[in-house]
């Protein structure tokens, strides 16, 4: 136990991170409560002689600790104002961030918000036309059939037909504004911008234009990845679209330290842009390299990269900033050497050290610091405090040091994907360095050929450990795992360390010379093999394997298992197998949905065990649709046409299905009373937009269209 005790350090984070999570995911209002315990735990910690009850103590002090940072944090520097209802006006505001697509498309993110109520002269209703609706051709020699209308209180009511869920009544004033001012604004918006809009805007600059901003919608449930949460953590109070073109205010010349960055950040990227000219793949890789940027990827492109398994090369993490700050040490050392004076009088390797720490955190902020950069930049700034200070650096404490900062300047990011990935990752890799650190030590000596060998045969095993590290993570956001994920990063890993990052650096330095052409040919050649590499590999049969989704729980115990494995110095770290081992059989027993409902009534979706799962119409594949079917195990979009079980019959206005023994009725249009109170069924599902009619049996299960409005996606799970 003594062992642990000095091992205490490792576990702060992770023990504060505790208390983190549970802040955000469970409970927020028992703070006076939590600040008692933690006074008492403090207490019993420096009271108690037991050195197992001192730890007990410790480690309840640190998780309440999180708990109340977070709420100090959370009501301090996020909570902020959000958009409930739709809201129709003017916005004049700051351009703080801005996203361009392949398409063309932009979207701003804009602060400093002002809302004005926009004036627009209304137009006199025009009267509703009479659609004439479908019929099924063994109806096409029938008549007409003449439908009454009459208007009763607030409803439309056709005779012989449910009735219409569409209120008639005027369009109520919003409540919102006061004196034509939005009361109270979020913090920041979203607004896409349509594309037709070619104005020059750019970062700092003060913009007017009207939109149209809405409210996020429902969190999915079954979706891993909470983008509610998402834009509550960055104060994002809402999303639109520009209605108007942008009138610019201001062009702001003054920026602050932040738009700055963000400025030359872009400045730099249509430069890389115009200088790569017709190879464009190559120019739009080289930014996600250098800069972080990854906007301007195609999909197919990107889904070709996740694939092989080169996507964590794109994001700015932890192998480009250890290699900008070794660059950076080893150039700063060897240009000191070329002076005698400092050579003679000076510590030269400490003067690298300090140059390297701040040429590093330059190039953090010039990145747009994502976490593994943040992650990485605190673990190197640890190694250069070690030679400033002449003494010995350890990467586990390291790694701890650096987790902890983070959560303390941005206790959400424990959720974020790269956060987790990016820690897990770096966590194997120092544990398996540290238990074969004696091997790798004595095959050390020898000629270059053997290096050359050991350099390879390091990536190989560093990927192998990687892979296996974040095979969880992996699987439970994205829902697949690049098998050949080896063989691409053999290729890749070398052309980005020792061609790629070097001649970018030097690109970016000779940028304000006009003379980064000169390093075009070479940079071209390695980037061009990348993407070759990734497409290839992406492209071999069985490259890419398709997991069904795994639950919450056992994505957490199968990570605590594996860091307690990692942290634990004694024997006991073996039984961190257990909850791993665990953790895999509930991914395995995680149950999938046999129907999946649209929240904007769209469509309606059921899976069959043998077959799969299939939708009840052709629509668009958007990026969410395939996320869908990837965690239902799928890879291909099917619907009922090409199911071979005939249980399932549909007319235009009314599906009927049979799911282990349940009867399932799904109304999709207009349908007549007589159909429904006919039919039996267990389940009805309403994605028409009409009321259901009274003669509904309401001890079945009955899910409607208002439920699936408030709701969002609704998914039934049914029992054999």
């Amino acid at each position: 136990m003594a062992d642990e005790q000095n091992n205490l350090p490792l576990w702060i984070p992770v023990i504060f991170a505790l208390g983190i999570s549970f802040y955000f995911s469970f409970c927020a209002n028992y703070a006076f409560s939590a600040f008692l315990l933690l006074i008492f735990a403090i207490f019993l910690a420096v009271k108690l002689r037991s050195e197992f009850k001192s730890l007990i103590a410790i480690a309840i002090a640190l998780f309440l600790s999180g708990f109340l940072w977070s709420k100090f944090y959370d009501e301090k520097f996020i909570a902020a104002p959000i958009i409930k209802s739709d809201v129709y006006g003017t916005v004049i505001g700051k351009v703080e961030f801005i996203r361009e697509y392949e398409n063309g498309a932009r979207t701003l993110t804009i602060s400093k918000l002002n809302i004005y109520e926009t004036r627009f002269k209304e137009k006199p209703a025009k009267p509703a036309k009479k659609k004439r609706h479908k019929k099924n051709n063994a109806k096409l020699s029938e008549k007409p059939i003449k439908i009454s209308k009459t208007i009763e209180k607030t409803y439309l009511n056709l005779a012989g037909e449910t009735e219409i869920d569409r209120e008639l009544s005027k369009k109520e004033d919003s409540i919102h504004f006061k004196d034509r001012k939005y009361l109270d604004p979020p913090k920041k918006i979203n607004i896409t911008l349509r594309k037709t809009n070619e104005n020059p805007v750019e970062i700092g600059d003060i913009i007017q234009l009207n939109v149209l901003l809405q409210p996020f919608g429902k969190p999915d449930s079954f979706d891993n990845f909470n983008f509610n949460r998402f834009n509550y953590f960055n104060q994002i109070g809402g999303a639109g679209f520009a209605t108007s073109d942008i009138k610019i205010i201001e062009k702001n010349l003054s920026y602050d330290f932040l738009d700055k960055i963000n400025f030359w950040r872009y400045k730099i990227a249509q430069n890389i842009q115009q200088d790569f000219g017709k190879n464009e793949q190559q120019g739009v890789i080289f930014i996600a390299l250098i800069l972080g940027i990854m906007d301007f990827i195609s999909n197919d492109l990107m889904q070709n990269i996740r694939k092989s398994g080169l996507a964590h090369l794109l994001s700015i993490s932890g192998l480009h900033l250890s290699l900008a700050a070794s660059i950076f040490f080893v150039s700063f050392r060897f240009l000191c050497t070329r002076f005698e004076y400092l050579t003679l009088r000076f510590n030269i390797k400490k003067i690298a050290a300090i140059l390297a720490i701040i040429s590093s955190l330059a190039y953090l902020l010039l990145a747009g610091a994502p976490i593994p950069a943040v992650r990485s930049f605190f673990m190197i700034l640890v190694v250069f405090l070690a030679i400033l200070f002449d003494q010995n650096s350890n990467g586990l404490r390291s790694l701890a040091f650096a987790a902890l900062v983070i959560f303390i300047i941005n206790p959400p990011a424990i959720f974020s994907i790269s956060f987790q990935m990016s820690f897990l990752a770096i966590l194997s890799l120092i544990v398996f360095c540290e238990f074969t650190e004696k091997f790798l030590r004595n095959e050390r000596s020898g000629n270059i050929f053997y290096k050359f060998i050991y350099y390879f045969l390091g990536i190989i095993i560093s990927s192998i450990i990687a892979q296996i590290a974040l095979a969880p993570v992996v699987v439970y956001y994205f829902n697949n795992f690049a098998i050949f994920g080896i063989i691409s990063n053999l290729v890749a890993i070398p052309l980005t360390t020792f061609i790629v990052m070097p001649l970018g650096f030097i690109y970016l330095f000779l940028m304000p010379f006009h003379l980064q052409f000169l390093t075009l040919y070479p940079l071209n050649f390695a980037l061009t093999n990348i993407i070759n590499i990734a497409n290839f590999t992406a492209n071999l049969p069985y490259s890419n394997l398709t997991v069904p989704l795994i639950s919450t729980s056992s994505l957490i115990i199968m990570s605590y298992g594996f860091i307690f494995l990692c942290l634990w110095q004694q024997k006991w770290r073996y039984l961190g197998i257990i909850p791993i081992i665990l953790g895999i059989f509930l991914a395995y027993k995680t149950p999938r949905p046999d129907v999946i409902i649209d929240g904007k009534m769209q469509y309606f979706a059921i899976r069959y065990e043998n077959e799969g799962l299939f939708f009840s119409k052709k629509i668009k594949e958007t990026v969410k649709i395939r996320s869908l079917i990837h965690k239902m195990g799928e890879k291909d979009f099917k619907t009922f046409a090409d199911l071979k079980n005939q249980e399932i019959y549909c007319e235009y206005e009314y599906c009927k299905a049979k799911i282990k023994g349940k009867q399932l009725l799904v109304l999709t249009k207009r349908t007549k009373i007589a159909n429904i109170c006919g039919e039996k069924y267990d389940i009805l599902i309403n994605l028409s937009k009409f009321e259901l009619p009274t003669c509904i049996d309401t001890t079945k299960k009955i899910i409607n269209n208002r439920d699936l409005a408030e709701s969002g996606n609704q998914y039934l799970y049914f029992e054999k």
